[in-house]
């Protein structure tokens, strides 16, 4: 899941303070000494070029359109993602204690295709990444795990994606291998690709209840007893529950989920945790919200001040010009109308973005009052001016100099 971080104001008319980086707190869960078979000899000779070139694979659009190059049926591009990563991505132990820092989901993909290294993170990111450059929907799960009863002390991530209508679950991370004495013995295995749900809640709590893809969620108690899915209660379509939070906004898909969780109860650490990760992320959201809308007004402000102080510049050359009664250097009719046209014309630009300027700020506010003071201070000048040069454009040239004797 991608950290998520308040943007920066935009240099203004006056400097806001900078806003911090907001920390994910997720890292990973592994299981140590899978005993599944690796059933991958049919993967290699299928996927032989792309395995060929998996080392000079760096990005993720190409890794995408190579496996698409091989078929463009969903269930063999899924197959081949899965594969690529058990086979290619080595799981990074030493990441749990010291976490490599990304600032986007897209650097901790290219970390990962540059190190062949991840946590769960990585392994879920890159998995989303490629189904969603080959036009699968799919979704990065994040939840907790138990063995034989016992929560693993950290959150897990792993993968949803749907073909065909159809939700599937995958644990490419899982997949890969396993750990010896805390070294990574690379084992693929297909017992993770397209787990029936049923099966994988036995180790795999997600927070959002929706993303077990059970009819009946498993509660919290029964999921760390091993018991199973209850047949009565809590039934609801979690394809609609779904298929409404994947059209929601980030901000909105974040206040469904915390509420969804908090329904279910904050019963571990890590429910606590990850309830604080939503709350602390929405407010990062409303923030950013506020801040892209004061950046907007910051933008259209200086777009208007820019032309305004062209206005000026423009103004205070006719204005030269005129206090030389134009002879020095001599200007033509049409350079003078054009000198006060282009004075108007850049001055209007500028009133006509003012005015559609609002902000609750009060420092924008004061500047915003600022300018349009100026505006019209500067508008009554142009105004009187431009009566002028018409008047001064139809006087016969003998008598132009009597224009200038009332001043």
């Amino acid at each position: 899941m991608e950290k998520v971080q308040l943007r920066h104001s935009a240099e203004t008319l006056k400097r806001n303070s900078p806003w911090i980086l907001f920390i994910l707190f997720f890292l990973s869960v592994f299981p140590k000494g899978h005993g599944q078979s690796v059933p991958g000899i049919a993967y290699h000779e299928k996927n032989s070029t792309i395995i060929k070139d998996s080392n000079t694979v760096f990005s993720a659009k190409v890794l995408a359109d190579a496996i698409m190059q091989e078929s463009r049926d969903p269930d063999s591009i899924l197959f081949q993602i899965y594969s690529w990563i058990g086979n290619n991505i080595a799981y990074d132990p030493a990441q749990l204690d010291h976490p490599t820092p990304y600032s986007s989901t897209s650097d901790l993909i290219q970390q990962v295709l540059k190190t062949r290294a991840a946590i769960c993170q990585g392994y879920s990111a890159l998995f989303d990444e490629l189904c969603h450059l080959c036009g699968i929907t799919s979704y990065v799960v994040t939840g907790y795990t138990q063995h034989e009863g016992i929560i693993d002390k950290i959150p897990h991530a792993w993968n949803a994606a749907r073909i065909n209508d159809k939700w599937y679950l995958f644990d490419p991370t899982w997949g890969a291998g396993g750990l010896q004495e805390n070294i990574f013995i690379r084992h693929f295995s297909l017992d993770y690709y397209k787990i029936p749900p049923s099966i994988s809640i036995l180790q795999r709590m997600p927070f959002d209840p929706s993303w077990q893809l059970l009819p009946s969620p498993l509660r919290y108690e029964d999921f760390i007893t091993g018991g199973e899915t209850p047949e009565t209660g809590d039934h609801y379509n979690f394809n609609d529950s779904i298929e409404l939070f994947l059209a929601a906004s980030p901000s909105d898909k974040l206040a469904i989920e915390s509420r969804r969780v908090h329904e279910r109860g904050l019963a571990n650490p890590l429910i606590i945790e990850y309830c604080k990760f939503l709350d602390n992320s929405l407010e990062v959201y409303h923030a950013n919200q506020m801040i892209d809308k004061k950046n907007a007004v910051v933008s259209e402000g200086n777009d208007a001040i820019e032309n305004f102080n062209k206005s000026v510049n423009t103004f205070n050359q006719y204005v030269h010009a005129k206090n030389k009664q134009f002879r020095k250097p001599n200007l033509s009719d049409s350079e003078i109308r054009r000198m006060i046209e282009d004075t108007d014309s850049l001055l209007l630009s500028s009133e006509l973005v003012v005015k559609s300027l609002h902000s609750e700020d009060p420092g924008l506010k004061r500047n915003i009052t600022e300018l349009s003071r100026n505006i019209s201070d500067l508008r009554k000048a142009v105004d009187k001016e431009k009566i002028f040069v018409k008047k001064y454009c139809q006087t016969p040239a003998a008598k132009r100099v009597t224009l200038f004797s009332g001043r």
